[in-house]
């Protein structure tokens, strides 16, 4: 797994997730080739033909974000990223998560007297702005 750079990551919270807490997205490399990478909690990036989706994920969970965080490489050969234009490599790559994807997941607003909660097993969440409750009204 390879860190991203400070730039690099905030181009990626303002980008939409491919799921909860991950994106599918394609880097432009500094030789202007171009990579497909599932990248965690928009700082952490694991190019996807290294291994499976499912693979990641398992590691993660076990290792916890904050330890791949410390032993994951530097990165600095990203020079720009995108979300992946074939989502299709999302589906073909995440069997295990079937239908999903927060791409395909219908949008549906609060109504009044609810509460919105998002829940992440990323310790700093990059999507959640600390400053704030995490209650939305």
């Amino acid at each position: 797994m390879i860190k991203l750079t400070s730039s690099i990551q905030s181009k990626l919270v303002d980008l939409p997730e491919s799921g909860m807490g991950f994106q599918i997205i394609e880097a432009t490399l500094k030789d202007y080739s171009h990579k497909e990478y599932i990248v965690l909690n928009a700082s952490i990036a694991e190019p996807i033909d290294n291994r499976s989706l499912n693979e990641v994920f398992t590691f993660m969970a076990k290792s916890g974000i904050d330890e791949i965080y410390k032993y994951a490489s530097a990165e600095d050969e990203i020079i720009d990223v995108k979300m992946a234009s074939d989502m299709s490599i999302i589906m073909e790559k995440q069997a295990f998560m079937a239908k999903a994807t927060a791409l395909e997941s219908k949008v549906e607003l609060t109504k009044e007297g609810e509460k919105f909660v998002r829940f992440s097993h990323y310790e700093d969440d990059k999507r959640i702005d600390q400053t704030r409750s995490c209650f939305i009204t």
